[in-house]
């Protein structure tokens, strides 16, 4: 009788240990023990005796339950142990959903609820399915991910709400890295069916196009990321290392930019020995919230070396009334030559007025809205901007507001903004430009990199990277594109798109995984009415075993 207790008291606290791993073990357990008890108070009583007369039957039932007794803990105890242990000795797939529109979304294994709720509209059903509706362009979620993931397979099954007009598409992100940065995966990119007929390559899932007949071909994707042709355009989604170019006897010296950009900009600086940073900014106070500015600087391998924010003036609410200019400082010793990128983060609120730099090389990337013009309670003064066209291309000019129609000189011929919320675009042959503005309060749009001084322009890189959410500016303008995008499956009226991740890619904290799903089109509040129905969310993770 000791002996039995022994084993099913050993028995039973192992299964319990387990429990606190796998939920199941529970009630395995909990029956377990009935049993065992069950035959042990069957065997130490005298009902055996008195349901069997023979000896030799008592014996031989005794013998079948002590076996029993024995069997069926090591037998539970071997089939947890699988359970458990499989995930981390063989190769396996873990498979998990969020459905989102059911009033049992926050239940979901593992997969939280999308967030923030101010960002989803409210739960619907049609045709016996429930969805929500994405009505901003960055809703986020977690998603678990075990220590030993290799691929991550994030699916959404979504309505297609896209507007016409408009083809930045519907992407899937995963983070990785610590501060907010997301690898951005499209499921969906309206007309991308423009390409089907180009002759491409294919290496597993990615695919190189080419678009231009001209342009260099090639027999594998290897060789075309090794050896990418000098000027060229790549479209992608990916993470794609751009070569920078070297100066030849580069001297530094302070460069001064005072013309004042709204909201953010991104800008290149070749430096040598250490790298300083100074901005100053103000806040024009249009909307509620705060309006910090933060400024990123990033290495010749684009990981982050520096960063430091310029807080708020202190006006969250939307008074339009101003406060005394705020600046900020970054100084980086010791920096190996090259090209470093700047990054300046701000808010629609947000005016960048003045930037000095401890370098004389400084392009900006070709998105920037120029405000020196008094709707922002900043002096109206001319702006001058230079940019280098290394092959056909198009400039493209709008404003929002009618101070900022005006007549802008490109190299000496005028080029007019004649309606708000309308592309004024000039097209343009190789050559250098120089673009001139007396109003500004309007947005430049260019693939091309530009200056605010003719002597401060340098190529940064052999060859440029484009996004492709944009598909009428890959038509126009990309030579290759570069991509492991498939369209999305059609479900009944519905639409299925799938992402795929590397593990070793993502930044993944105590076993999470932060993702988001960008429908770009909602951060215009043009669409705003062009929300995007969500069903579901599929997982779907490949874990790699010890053993194999």
């Amino acid at each position: 009788m000791e002996e039995y207790l022994i084993i099913i008291f050993l028995s039973s606290l192992f299964l319990l240990l387990l429990s606190m791993i796998n939920w199941k073990a529970v009630i395995i357990t909990v029956i377990t023990l009935i049993f065992s008890f069950a035959m042990i108070s069957v065997i130490s009583s005298d009902l055996v005796k008195y349901l069997f007369k023979s000896k030799e039957m008592e014996k031989s039932v005794i013998t079948i339950s002590k076996i029993l007794i024995y069997a069926i803990p090591v037998s539970i105890i071997l089939y947890l142990l699988y359970m458990n242990l499989a995930p981390i000795l063989l190769d396996s797939r873990m498979d998990i959903s969020l459905d989102v529109g059911s009033d049992k979304e926050g239940l979901a294994k593992g997969i939280a609820p999308l967030t923030p709720l101010n960002r989803i509209g409210d739960k619907m059903t049609r045709e016996n399915i429930s969805y929500m509706a994405l009505k901003h362009p960055l809703v986020y979620s977690d998603i678990p991910v075990p220590s030993n993931a290799e691929k991550i397979r994030i699916s959404a099954r979504f309505k297609n709400n896209f507007p016409e007009n408009n083809s930045q598409g519907f992407y899937i992100g995963a983070n990785d890295m610590e501060e907010w940065h997301y690898q951005m995966n499209p499921i969906y990119l309206p007309g991308f069916g423009n390409f089907s007929g180009m002759p491409y390559i294919s290496d597993n899932r990615t695919r190189l196009y080419f678009l231009n007949n001209d342009s260099e071909q090639f027999y594998n994707i290897d060789m075309f990321i090794n050896s990418i042709p000098k000027n060229s355009i790549i479209a992608t989604e990916k993470d794609l290392e751009q070569k920078k170019l070297t100066l030849e006897d580069y001297k530094p010296s302070d460069l001064l930019i005072n013309s004042s950009i709204r909201g953010s900009a991104t800008l290149y600086v070749y430096a040598k020995n250490n790298l300083g940073v100074y901005a100053e900014k103000s806040d024009i106070n249009w909307y509620e919230g705060e309006d910090p500015l933060k400024i990123n600087v990033y290495d010749t391998n684009n990981s982050l070396m520096a960063s430091t924010t310029i807080e708020d003036d202190g006006i969250i609410e939307a008074t339009k009334k101003t406060k005394e200019p705020q600046h900020g400082v970054l100084e980086i010793d010791n920096i190996k030559e090259g090209v470093y990128k700047v990054q300046l983060l701000g808010t629609s609120d947000t005016i960048i007025r003045e930037i000095k730099l401890n370098q004389n090389k400084a392009v900006f990337e070709g998105n920037l809205l120029l405000a020196d013009n008094s709707l922002y309670n900043l002096t109206q003064k001319p702006t001058k901007i230079f940019l280098n066209s290394t092959k056909n291309s198009k400039i493209s000019f709008f404003t929002y507001h009618k101070g900022g129609l005006q007549n802008i000189t490109i190299n000496n011929k005028n080029l007019e903004i004649e309606e708000i919320n309308t592309e004024s675009i000039c097209n343009m042959t190789p050559g250098f430009y120089e673009i001139k503005s007396i109003k500004n309060d309007f947005v430049i749009k260019t693939l091309n990199y530009v200056s605010f001084t003719k002597d401060s322009y340098f190529e940064p890189f052999e060859y440029r990277v484009i996004g492709l959410d944009d598909i009428e500016s890959v038509k126009e303008n990309a030579d290759y594109i570069l991509t492991d995008y498939m369209p999305p499956v059609e479900d009944n009226g519905w639409l299925i798109g799938t992402a795929e991740f590397d593990a070793k890619d993502l930044y993944i904290k105590d076993n999470k995984l932060s993702i988001i799903l960008n429908a770009k089109h909602l951060g215009n509040s043009v669409y705003e009415n062009y929300t995007i129905p969500v069903d579901y969310i599929n997982v779907s993770i490949a874990r790699k075993g010890l053993i194999g």
